[in-house]
């Protein structure tokens, strides 16, 4: 019987390999595992569970924040600010980050790395909801 305080170092790199793929190297570790009948331990589906659920969240807040400002730039007065907006925050600043990429990327790093070694990364509302589900 497997340790599941102590994971192996597969199950690292798969954790850290699947925020890296946004979810996607979960996702597949997912479908192997139900044809192939493994048990997938509680710190690999902690850990892509919070990769699948934290860029389907991010994909969903960009097309969100697209349409609107989409909408908003038709508008005449508005059109100015909106532009300013998008402008301080999607423009490169460090070497080609923007200041949400950077935040993301900071944050992907958090996990990635939490994931190697060994650890539960907590993300506020994502690892509540993960730990509620499980109990």
């Amino acid at each position: 019987m497997p340790n599941y305080e102590n994971p192996s170092i597969l199950e690292r790199l798969i954790g850290l390999g699947t925020y890296l793929t946004g979810g996607f190297l979960g996702i597949i570790w997912f479908v192997v595992s139900f044809f192939l009948k493994m048990y997938v331990t509680p710190f690999l589906q902690y850990h892509i569970t919070q990769s699948v659920i934290f860029f389907l969240g991010l994909y969903i807040i960009d097309l969100f924040f697209s349409i609107l400002f989409g909408f908003l730039t038709h508008i005449p007065f508005i059109k100015d600010i909106v532009k300013y907006i998008l402008f301080f925050f999607q423009s490169p600043f460090y070497f080609g980050f923007s200041i949400i990429g950077a935040f993301i990327s900071i944050l992907v790093l958090y996990m990635g790395l939490g994931a190697l070694f060994g650890k539960y990364s907590y993300m506020p509302f994502i690892s509540e909801a993960i730990n509620a589900r499980r109990r």
